[in-house]
């Protein structure tokens, strides 16, 4: 019985690679979340980031791209996507919101009756918002169903991927206002750092070398000041003995008879004879 066969392809599939041609994307660009009752398998992909591309290659006569659209109230548009098939020009398109999440939407749909072999679709966020890729409708046709159905057309979107290289077209990025301001504030904040960076490491240089020039000069023997200096620098042999005779030590205090008294070396002293007073003479 020759039929149509349709075959689902969810959003956490492997057939489907996720990645950004923006060289300003940072961290995660492609998220998983656990989707809604309404939505295929319940899972659905999320990215917000311009240059967010999901891809796909497969063998069939169309493909659909179905998602869901964020109600109004979270304050976010939806994103602006461009879907590029093959080496044709990109289809853009915005959906609309209103006041409740919308599941189900038809993001995308391809002409009809596509050549036979492998064909490449790829989705391209031009820019920031919620999008929400929930899964892809392939048909091919005409055709006799049979129990290895998905497993014949995964099969052969994988290993014939190499052979149409040369078909696909190149994704590009619109230039936006809101794309611009994104990449010079972070070009700005950059050079900002950078430049501050600098002026640390090169004033710790600075203090480092002078510290190695000036803060080593060695000390001058002459400002080195000795206790004592004065009694020791004596011009001759009288200036040392006087000296030696006046300083006081431990050694020259040294215990004397059984009452451990103290004796103390003094020097002598000379004592002149009284001066003579006579009476005057009458």
């Amino acid at each position: 019985m020759s039929i149509t066969r349709v075959l689902y392809i969810d959003d956490r599939d492997p057939a489907i690679t996720y990645s950004s041609i923006s060289p300003a994307a940072t961290g995660r660009i492609w998220r998983i979340f656990r989707g809604a009752g309404e939505e295929f398998m319940q899972t659905t992909s999320h990215a917000n980031q311009t240059g967010a591309m999901a891809q796909i290659i497969f063998t069939g006569s169309d493909i659909s791209v179905f998602g869901s659209v964020s109600p109004a109230s979270t304050g976010f548009s939806d994103p602006l996507t461009h879907y590029i098939l093959d080496s044709k020009p990109p289809l853009p398109f915005r959906p609309v919101p209103n006041n409740d999440t919308q599941y189900n939407v038809t993001f995308y749909e391809s002409p009809k009756n596509l050549t036979s072999g492998p064909h490449i679709l790829q989705i391209v966020l031009q820019s920031v918002g919620n999008y929400w890729l929930d899964y892809m409708m392939i048909s091919r046709l005409p055709s006799t169903l049979s129990a290895a159905v998905n497993e014949t057309l995964i099969t052969s979107a994988t290993t014939k991927s190499t052979s149409i290289g040369t078909k696909v077209y190149t994704p590009t990025l619109l230039s936006s206002p809101e794309s611009s301001t994104t990449v010079s504030g972070e070009l700005i904040a950059s050079a900002v750092l950078g430049g501050i960076l600098g002026f640390v490491l090169l004033s710790g240089l600075v203090v480092v070398i002078f510290r190695w020039k000036f803060g080593s000069r060695p000390h001058d023997p002459e400002n080195i000041l000795t206790p004592f200096g004065a009694l020791t620098r004596g011009t001759d042999d009288s200036d040392r003995a006087q000296a030696s005779e006046l300083a006081i030590s431990p050694s020259s205090m040294a215990p004397s008879g059984h009452n451990k008294r103290w004796r103390v070396l003094m020097p002598s002293l000379q004592f002149e004879p009284p001066p003579v007073y006579r009476s005057p003479q009458v």
